[in-house]
Formats: C-alpha cells, structure tokens, sequence
C-alpha cells in the first residue's frame, strides 16, 4: 500500500512536470508562431513609415530649395520676371487657351457664300481669332501680354 502510494505520488510529480514541459513547449510555439512574427512585422511596419516620412521631407526640402531658387530668380530678372515665367510656361498656357476654345461645341453650321468664296474662309479664319479674344482676357485678367510678349516687334 506504501508503495503504491509512492507510485502514485512520483507519477503525479511526473505528469506535472510533464505539463510544466508541454507548457513551456506551447508558450515556444505561440512565441514563434505569433508574438515573433508579431513583432517583425510591427518593426518592419515602423521602418517602411520611417522610410516613407523621410522621402517625404526630402521631398519638401527639395521643393522648398526649388522655391527658394525661383524666388532668387524673379527677384534678380526683375521686371521682365514675369515675361520669362510666361516664356517658360508657355506650353501650359496655350494650352489652356487652346482647350477653352475648343470647348465650345457647335452643332451645325451654315456657310453663306457671296459667290467669292471667301465665306469657308471667314469661318475657318474665327478659330484663330477665338484665340486671340482668350489671349486678350488673359491680358485683362492677369495683366500678362502674351502676344506682345512673343512677339515684341508688335508692341514697339
């Protein structure tokens, strides 16, 4: 009966100490399979951040520069700074111009002719003063002049 109780007695001290091991396996297991990964991730994630906020103050910085520089520029060109930007951006802004003008839309159009053939000639010749009416409001709304701008001979 002694031994018995003995028997017993080390087998429950075995099957403790077995559970402590089998806990002490699963606490590995769940630190492997998730706290670890867990953290990786959260570290990765904080460097990708890092990285991303400092492209993104370069960037500023960059573009703060670029301003800075064109600031120093219009400064030193003086009053022809603004004739020189519009020179450098000409591009865009004909082709705003352009886009406004042909955003009018006409349905259908009747030519009438004199005989003289100079009717078709009249309407194709009101695209390009269309342009010139935008460029003129241009002229009155920003005070730029870009036809006497690029064309100076017009102006003298």
């Amino acid at each position: 009966a002694e031994a018995d109780r003995k028997q017993k007695e080390r087998i429950a001290k075995a099957e403790q100490a077995l559970q402590e091991v089998r806990k002490s396996v699963e606490e590995a297991r769940l630190t492997a399979d998730v706290v670890l990964p867990a953290d990786a991730e959260q570290q990765a994630e904080a460097l990708r951040a890092q990285g991303e906020a400092a492209q993104i103050e370069e960037h500023g910085r960059a573009r703060a520069r670029a301003l800075d520089l064109m600031t120093t520029a219009w400064k030193k060109a003086g009053n022809d700074a603004k004739d020189i930007f519009l020179i450098q951006n000409l591009e865009v802004v004909l082709e705003t111009v352009v886009d406004r003008v042909n955003a009018i839309e006409v349905s259908e159009v009747n030519v009438l002719d004199s005989g003289d053939g100079e009717g078709l000639a009249t309407y194709a010749a009101a695209y390009p003063a269309m342009v010139a009416q935008v460029l003129n409001e241009l002229e009155k709304t920003t005070g730029v002049d870009v036809v006497g701008i690029l064309s100076p001979e017009v102006g003298q």
